[in-house]
């Protein structure tokens, strides 16, 4: 009795057949992008927010205040918006555990670099420039979302 030949592939049957790293590549970069737009207007609107409420102290800081709803359902709002970006753009890529892996790429290092560009951009040229940082991002994300677009209609080389 002679058993199957083993496969070289470690993956198997599960192995991918044909090449989706550009597309992944627009797809978590559009989903950083996105990230970076929503966090860049989540800090500037919630920085106006405190400013209009007066607070002096985080001491005399309210868990019930706008500002901080804000940014706590904002960065929320923002993490699971481009995760959805990512996972979407995705589409043709049929292993969700890989949209999955990639779309959380995309999700915890657009919070990283937002938050870091976010307070690069608050801390040198003011809160007032957020919302350019944010159309500078979102311009960004719409061309990363058209180049996944455009590589998920071409058929892989």
């Amino acid at each position: 009795m002679t058993d199957a030949p083993l496969s070289p592939n470690p993956l198997g049957d599960a192995a991918a057949t044909e090449d989706q790293v550009g597309l992944a590549t627009a797809a978590i970069g559009a989903g950083l992008a996105t990230s970076i737009a929503l966090l860049s207007l989540v800090t500037w609107w919630t920085f106006r927010l405190a400013l209009a409420s007066g607070i002096d102290s985080v001491t005399a800081l309210s868990p019930d205040a706008a500002h901080v709803n804000m940014i706590t359902y904002g960065i929320v709002a923002t993490l699971v918006t481009s995760g959805g970006v990512a996972w979407w753009l995705m589409m043709p890529i049929r292993s969700t555990y890989r949209r999955f892996g990639l779309s959380m790429v995309a999700v915890l290092g657009g919070f990283v670099l937002g938050a870091v560009i976010t307070t690069i951009v608050r801390e040198t040229l003011g809160t007032a420039l957020l919302p350019g940082a944010a159309a500078v991002a979102a311009l960004l994300a719409v061309l990363g979302v058209r180049r996944a677009r455009r590589l998920a209609r071409s058929p892989a080389p």
